[in-house]
Protein backbone atom coordinates (compact mmCIF):
# COMPACT_ATOMS: atom_id res chain seq x y z
CA UNK A 1 0.00 0.00 0.00
CA UNK A 2 1.00 3.63 -0.95
CA UNK A 3 1.73 5.30 2.35
CA UNK A 4 1.84 8.95 0.54
CA UNK A 5 -1.75 7.76 -1.10
CA UNK A 6 -2.90 6.83 2.62
CA UNK A 7 -1.86 9.87 4.16
CA UNK A 8 -3.30 12.39 1.45
CA UNK A 9 -6.84 10.67 1.66
CA UNK A 10 -6.65 10.81 5.34
CA UNK A 11 -5.88 14.60 4.98
CA UNK A 12 -8.65 15.27 1.83
CA UNK A 13 -11.78 13.42 4.48
CA UNK A 14 -10.63 16.01 7.02
CA UNK A 15 -10.76 18.88 5.73
CA UNK A 16 -13.29 18.03 2.33
CA UNK A 17 -17.16 18.49 3.79
CA UNK A 18 -18.70 18.77 0.71
CA UNK A 19 -18.27 18.19 -2.97
CA UNK A 20 -21.69 18.90 -5.21
CA UNK A 21 -21.75 18.39 -8.78
CA UNK A 22 -24.04 20.72 -10.58
CA UNK A 23 -24.59 20.42 -14.75
CA UNK A 24 -21.99 22.97 -15.49
CA UNK A 25 -20.17 23.29 -11.72
CA UNK A 26 -18.67 21.46 -9.36
CA UNK A 27 -18.50 22.36 -5.60
CA UNK A 28 -15.58 22.01 -3.37
CA UNK A 29 -16.87 22.49 0.78
CA UNK A 30 -13.56 22.73 2.68
CA UNK A 31 -13.40 23.26 6.69
CA UNK A 32 -11.30 26.23 6.52
CA UNK A 33 -10.06 25.65 10.30
CA UNK A 34 -9.37 22.12 9.89
CA UNK A 35 -6.83 23.29 7.14
CA UNK A 36 -5.48 26.35 8.87
CA UNK A 37 -4.70 23.80 12.19
CA UNK A 38 -3.24 21.35 9.32
CA UNK A 39 -1.10 24.38 7.85
CA UNK A 40 -0.18 26.06 10.92
CA UNK A 41 -1.04 24.14 13.49
CA UNK A 42 -3.60 24.48 16.57
CA UNK A 43 -1.80 26.22 18.99
CA UNK A 44 0.42 28.90 16.77
CA UNK A 45 0.06 32.60 17.21
CA UNK A 46 -0.36 33.28 14.05
CA UNK A 47 -3.18 30.79 13.65
CA UNK A 48 -5.08 32.63 16.28
CA UNK A 49 -4.39 36.43 14.21
CA UNK A 50 -5.52 35.30 11.31
CA UNK A 51 -9.50 35.12 11.52
CA UNK A 52 -10.89 32.01 9.13
CA UNK A 53 -14.45 31.94 7.92
CA UNK A 54 -15.43 28.13 9.09
CA UNK A 55 -16.15 26.95 5.42
CA UNK A 56 -14.50 28.09 2.22
CA UNK A 57 -16.13 27.16 -1.19
CA UNK A 58 -14.26 26.33 -4.01
CA UNK A 59 -16.23 26.78 -7.62
CA UNK A 60 -15.01 24.59 -10.64
CA UNK A 61 -16.30 24.78 -14.01
CA UNK A 62 -16.43 20.96 -14.82
CA UNK A 63 -19.63 18.77 -15.47
CA UNK A 64 -20.15 14.84 -16.38
CA UNK A 65 -20.10 14.24 -19.95
CA UNK A 66 -22.31 10.66 -21.16
CA UNK A 67 -21.38 8.87 -24.26
CA UNK A 68 -22.72 5.30 -24.67
CA UNK A 69 -21.94 3.61 -21.31
CA UNK A 70 -18.69 5.95 -21.38
CA UNK A 71 -19.01 9.14 -18.21
CA UNK A 72 -16.09 11.55 -18.04
CA UNK A 73 -15.87 14.17 -15.99
CA UNK A 74 -14.38 17.38 -17.62
CA UNK A 75 -12.45 19.99 -15.29
CA UNK A 76 -12.72 23.39 -17.11
CA UNK A 77 -15.33 25.00 -19.39
CA UNK A 78 -16.22 22.71 -22.35
CA UNK A 79 -17.01 25.52 -25.13
CA UNK A 80 -12.71 26.62 -24.68
CA UNK A 81 -11.21 23.19 -23.96
CA UNK A 82 -7.70 22.63 -24.84
CA UNK A 83 -7.09 19.98 -27.80
CA UNK A 84 -7.13 16.66 -26.41
CA UNK A 85 -6.11 14.41 -29.16
CA UNK A 86 -7.93 10.94 -28.57
CA UNK A 87 -5.30 8.29 -29.57
CA UNK A 88 -7.81 5.54 -29.92
CA UNK A 89 -10.06 7.56 -32.49
CA UNK A 90 -7.04 8.13 -34.71
CA UNK A 91 -5.76 4.32 -34.21
CA UNK A 92 -9.40 3.62 -35.61
CA UNK A 93 -8.89 5.93 -38.76
CA UNK A 94 -5.31 4.59 -39.15
CA UNK A 95 -6.90 1.12 -39.21
CA UNK A 96 -9.37 1.63 -41.33
CA UNK A 97 -7.34 3.61 -44.52
CA UNK A 98 -4.75 0.73 -44.11
CA UNK A 99 -7.22 -1.54 -44.64
CA UNK A 100 -8.63 0.74 -47.72
CA UNK A 101 -4.97 0.87 -49.05
CA UNK A 102 -4.53 -3.16 -48.69
CA UNK A 103 -7.10 -3.53 -50.94
CA UNK A 104 -6.53 -1.25 -53.16
CA UNK A 105 -3.07 -2.32 -53.31
CA UNK A 106 -4.43 -6.46 -53.95
CA UNK A 107 -2.19 -6.95 -50.41
CA UNK A 108 -5.50 -8.27 -49.22
CA UNK A 109 -7.82 -10.25 -50.87
CA UNK A 110 -10.98 -9.23 -49.07
CA UNK A 111 -12.42 -8.86 -45.54
CA UNK A 112 -11.62 -12.06 -44.28
CA UNK A 113 -8.10 -11.92 -45.63
CA UNK A 114 -7.77 -8.39 -43.58
CA UNK A 115 -9.20 -9.79 -40.55
CA UNK A 116 -6.85 -12.92 -40.49
CA UNK A 117 -3.69 -10.27 -40.69
CA UNK A 118 -5.62 -8.06 -38.29
CA UNK A 119 -6.61 -10.65 -35.52
CA UNK A 120 -9.97 -9.33 -35.99
CA UNK A 121 -13.48 -10.99 -37.31
CA UNK A 122 -14.11 -10.53 -40.55
CA UNK A 123 -17.60 -8.12 -39.48
CA UNK A 124 -15.29 -5.92 -37.54
CA UNK A 125 -13.67 -5.22 -40.24
CA UNK A 126 -16.57 -4.77 -42.53
CA UNK A 127 -18.06 -2.59 -39.71
CA UNK A 128 -15.08 -0.55 -39.59
CA UNK A 129 -13.38 0.29 -42.83
CA UNK A 130 -16.13 2.53 -44.07
CA UNK A 131 -13.59 5.23 -41.41
CA UNK A 132 -11.56 5.42 -44.39
CA UNK A 133 -14.08 7.35 -46.14
CA UNK A 134 -14.88 10.03 -43.39
CA UNK A 135 -15.52 13.58 -44.08
CA UNK A 136 -12.13 15.21 -44.44
CA UNK A 137 -13.29 17.78 -41.95
CA UNK A 138 -14.19 15.20 -39.16
CA UNK A 139 -10.47 13.67 -39.89
CA UNK A 140 -9.18 16.88 -39.26
CA UNK A 141 -10.80 17.77 -35.97
CA UNK A 142 -9.91 14.21 -34.63
CA UNK A 143 -5.92 14.56 -35.61
CA UNK A 144 -5.83 17.94 -33.72
CA UNK A 145 -7.90 16.67 -31.00
CA UNK A 146 -10.78 19.58 -31.77
CA UNK A 147 -13.51 17.06 -32.00
CA UNK A 148 -16.58 17.60 -29.97
CA UNK A 149 -15.60 15.60 -26.23
CA UNK A 150 -18.78 13.86 -26.83
CA UNK A 151 -17.26 11.71 -29.74
CA UNK A 152 -15.44 8.76 -28.01
CA UNK A 153 -14.17 5.67 -29.05
CA UNK A 154 -17.51 4.28 -27.99
CA UNK A 155 -19.73 6.48 -30.12
CA UNK A 156 -17.69 6.03 -33.29
CA UNK A 157 -18.34 2.21 -33.10
CA UNK A 158 -21.66 2.64 -32.56
CA UNK A 159 -21.59 4.96 -35.63
CA UNK A 160 -19.87 2.16 -37.75
CA UNK A 161 -20.78 1.55 -41.08
CA UNK A 162 -20.64 5.46 -41.63
CA UNK A 163 -23.33 6.80 -43.97
CA UNK A 164 -21.43 7.92 -47.52
CA UNK A 165 -22.92 11.22 -47.29
CA UNK A 166 -20.47 13.40 -45.09
CA UNK A 167 -23.31 15.20 -44.08
CA UNK A 168 -25.16 12.76 -42.34
CA UNK A 169 -21.49 11.86 -40.95
CA UNK A 170 -21.67 15.44 -39.59
CA UNK A 171 -25.11 14.82 -37.90
CA UNK A 172 -23.94 11.41 -36.77
CA UNK A 173 -20.73 12.88 -35.01
CA UNK A 174 -20.48 15.84 -34.59
CA UNK A 175 -23.85 17.32 -34.25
Amino acid sequence: MDLQATTNSVVLDQIIKRIEVDKKLIKVSIDAERLQQLLMGSETELAALVPVEPFLDINIAGQFLRSGKEVRLVIGDTEDASPNIDKRLVREIVQARHWFEDLKAGRAKGFADLARKSRCSAAHVSRRISLAFMAPDIVEKIMFGSQPLELTPERLKKACPLPVSWDEQRALLLG
